[in-house]
């Protein structure tokens, strides 16, 4: 008889061993999980800002071009947008996208060499094409089709 209460002793610390691995097991598949959702929310925060990062330096690069070649000159210049631009703003010597991110807002800025006429651009999302033009003092931006 003491035989048998050992065997159900046994298999009782076998089953509570199993059971203590399959919370374990549950618990690093929850960090787990926890940890990939918030390196993907970062991962797609941080392709939003390279993409407005693109988008910001090629319009500082062409307005640079333009105010070199001198008045009359202009270029289109083909820009994307993500979704969380909240504001697109070209003023004095800057060009600045705002964006909303879940960590709060984000400026993305590059400097141009010319002054640029105060301008707003769309913010919504998409692909825009903005002409850029060299006056006589400034550079002028603007949505061509707008």
């Amino acid at each position: 008889m003491n035989f048998g209460l050992k065997r159900v002793f046994f298999v009782g610390t076998r089953g509570q061993v199993a059971f203590e691995y399959l919370v374990l097991t549950a618990f690093l598949l929850v960090v787990a999980i926890i940890l990939f959702a918030y390196s993907f929310f970062v991962l797609v925060e941080n392709s939003k800002i390279s993409v407005a990062l693109s988008s910001v330096r090629s319009l500082a690069t062409a307005s640079d071009q333009v105010s070199v070649l001198g008045p009359g000159n202009a270029v289109i210049v083909r820009i994307s947008l993500p979704d969380n631009v909240e504001s697109v703003t070209a003023l004095g010597k800057g060009i600045n996208f705002r964006l909303n991110q879940l960590s709060g807002q984000a400026d993305v800025t590059e400097y141009t060499i010319a002054d640029i006429t105060p301008a707003s651009l769309p913010a919504g999302f998409g692909v825009y094409d903005v002409k850029v033009e060299a006056g006589d003092q400034n550079v002028t931006l603007s949505v061509v089709g707008a």
